[in-house]
């Protein structure tokens, strides 16, 4: 799944720019398009909404 794979990208990069990046910073610093980095982030929300669904007792990510 690429956007598993793209979200990787962005989490490693925000390990190396912990200031807040704008979406040109973000796509510069992993090579993503706008829409692969909306797509990555799409992804981890879902993963993330379904993680919490699982077991409510973990804090809800975003």
């Amino acid at each position: 799944m690429p956007e598993e794979l793209w979200a990787g990208q962005i989490d490693r990069a925000l390990e190396h720019h912990p200031q807040a990046l704008t979406r040109d910073e973000l796509s510069a610093a992993t090579g993503l398009r706008h829409l692969e980095i909306r797509r990555a982030l799409a992804w981890k929300r879902h993963r993330d909404r379904r993680r919490y669904e699982q077991d409510p007792q973990t804090p809800e990510v975003g």
